[in-house]
């Protein structure tokens, strides 16, 4: 049986599974939300020589009207030589939202899986190493947040070059600031751990044989 058999209940069973994953259940976001930052600070806490940064919650007027924007910010201090040998700290804040940037792509993900048809082994398998897979390129947005941070705006923390700099800015626009990648990677990631190549090669005798 190929995994995407049975279109219809697939649609099915992925909008059910994914309408629940993005219910408001009480303390799932913020429940989320601590680990992506736990996580972040676990990965990216120390910048080396460059500085240090935290992840932790954004306080947010907003919060107290039930419409927040961010729940999160990074705050990034730099270290840089002064005159007299001082050594003198900048600091820069980042906001963010942990749904926007992490959970939305989990959650995709995890609905692609649960609904594709297939053995229960290995979907399971299929699940932990997509979830592997997207926490991934989760922290491939932290990282590239935290370079383009560190290479734009004055006093530059490192200097990459004009060229470089305008490279690492493109790059922060398409994977972190639009939502497109958020979830496209899903499903590049689904594609991955859920066909395989004997999949597409039954689909493709298939359609030779209902060719007239």
């Amino acid at each position: 049986m190929l995994p995407i058999d049975r279109t219809g209940w697939f649609f099915v069973r992925l909008i059910v599974v994914y309408g629940v994953l993005l219910a408001p259940w009480p303390g799932l976001a913020g429940g989320y939300a601590v680990f992506y930052r736990a996580g972040a600070n676990v990965l990216f806490g120390s910048l080396g020589s460059a500085g240090q940064a935290t992840f932790q919650p954004k306080t947010d007027p907003g919060a107290k009207t039930g419409n927040r924007k961010f729940d999160s910010e990074v705050v990034i201090k730099t270290r840089k030589p002064g005159r007299a040998g001082e050594v003198l700290v900048y600091t820069r804040d980042v906001p963010f939202h942990t749904r926007r940037v992490g959970y939305l792509s989990t959650a995709l993900v995890v609905a692609l899986i649960a609904a594709t048809s297939m053995r229960w082994g290995r979907k399971w398998a299929s699940l932990a190493v997509g979830l592997v897979l997207v926490h991934l390129f989760i922290a491939v947005e932290i990282g590239l947040t935290l370079l383009y941070s560190l290479s734009d705006g004055e006093p530059r923390a490192i200097d990459v070059g004009a060229g470089a700099g305008r490279f690492f800015a493109r790059l922060y626009e398409m994977m972190v600031i639009s939502p497109t990648l958020t979830f496209v990677v899903p499903i590049l990631i689904w594609l991955l751990v859920c066909v395989r190549w004997r999949d597409l090669e039954r689909l493709g005798r298939r359609g030779d044989s209902s060719t007239p």
